[in-house]
């Protein structure tokens, strides 16, 4: 089995490691819409989205990114990159999100579909100790820089709590490099504003707080949300929150001896020769992903429950390690450390 094999192997479970569901959002002062009239702040309201089957809302969206990346060992390469790499970056994307609304299966929920792209990315930074400020050669900084499109669909409830969807799916998106890039669509895979409380009404200064779990590689991963009304200027709602997501690690190892088991091709129910036993023992393959903690402030039209503009931003922390042995019976491996910073900023559109 080739070292190259292994690595295609090891980053399509990495992957699926490394995303439990998007982190709710941003921004430390992001501008608020200004009004040349005093606003009349409302009496307490209960709050939801407006969705409607049939309709649609469009985002323009401005993403820039913070990347940090360090992989190194004595692999011969990760995916299609040779180790060691060093690379530390910062992008500019524009693109658009679309939000299609159609009835959910029952009375109390809507079919969220978002689709999201974005077509021009800018960067600079370093590769490595080379200078790099562009993308046309490809090569590592592509990979890392561009976000891929998103295609989810999420079931909603006029509350905006995502009741199922598939953004989860997103995170196995191929075995290469640039499939490491499919993380930072997670800002994009859940709808924008806060999950408003249920029968209760809310006013300016009022906060709550929404518990959570999205699905993990070892098990559900707690996320705890603080929403606050921290003003109401022309004419909309703006809202603060913050999320935190929990730590968790996983240890893809067992698995991974698996996989390697079934490369052997041993003959079924045949005893395992004590030197594979003594190759499989020196597999390793584990994932650790730092505690989060994101924000988003958001402008929400409470007569129209459309979100006029968010901006979001997260952080991912993600340490990967690898070994295992190649044809020579030689163990190697490569250790990642992945550090990416991203604020996004959402406008509707007419």
């Amino acid at each position: 089995m080739s070292n190259r094999a292994i690595t295609s192997i090891t980053l399509t479970l990495a992957l699926v490691a490394c995303s439990p569901g998007v982190a709710d959002p941003i921004t430390d002062d992001p501008p608020t819409t200004s009004s040349s009239v005093a606003d009349t702040v409302p009496s307490a309201a209960e709050l939801v989205y407006g969705y409607a089957p049939g309709t649609r809302l469009d985002y323009g969206i401005e993403v820039t990114q913070d990347i940090g990346f360090d992989a190194d060992g004595d692999a011969e390469g990760f995916g299609d990159a040779a180790l060691p790499i060093d690379a530390d970056l910062v992008t500019e994307s524009t693109g658009t999100a679309a939000y299609s609304v159609a009835a959910g299966r029952d009375g109390d929920t809507f079919a969220l579909g978002i689709v999201a792209s974005f077509p021009d990315t800018r960067v600079a930074g370093t590769v490595n100790g080379d200078t790099i400020d562009n993308l046309e050669e490809g090569g590592v900084e592509a990979d890392l820089a561009r976000i891929d499109p998103v295609d989810v669909t999420l079931t909603v409830n006029p509350f905006g709590r995502v009741m199922e969807g598939d953004v989860a799916d997103t995170a196995e998106l191929g075995a290469n490099l640039a499939a490491l890039t499919g993380l930072t669509s997670n800002l994009f895979t859940s709808p924008v504003g806060p999950v408003f409380p249920v029968d209760r009404t809310l006013a300016v200064g009022d906060t709550w707080e929404i518990m959570t779990t999205r699905s993990g590689p070892s098990g559900p991963v707690a996320v705890r949300s603080l929403s606050e009304i921290v003003d109401f200027v022309g004419g909309v709602y703006v809202i603060d929150t913050t999320t935190v997501t929990d730590a968790y690690a996983v240890d893809f190892s067992d698995r991974f001896r698996e996989l390697f088991l079934g490369f052997a091709q041993l003959e079924e129910g045949a005893e395992i020769p004590p030197d594979i036993r003594e190759s499989l023992d020196t597999i390793r393959f584990s994932i650790s992903v730092d505690e989060a903690t994101s924000t988003e402030r958001v402008e929400f039209d409470a007569n129209t429950g459309i979100v006029r503009s968010a901006t979001r931003s997260a952080g991912l922390r993600l340490a990967m390690t690898f070994r295992s042995p190649v044809e020579t019976g030689e163990v190697t491996g490569f250790d990642i450390r992945l550090d990416i910073d991203q604020t996004a900023v959402f406008t509707l559109i007419g």
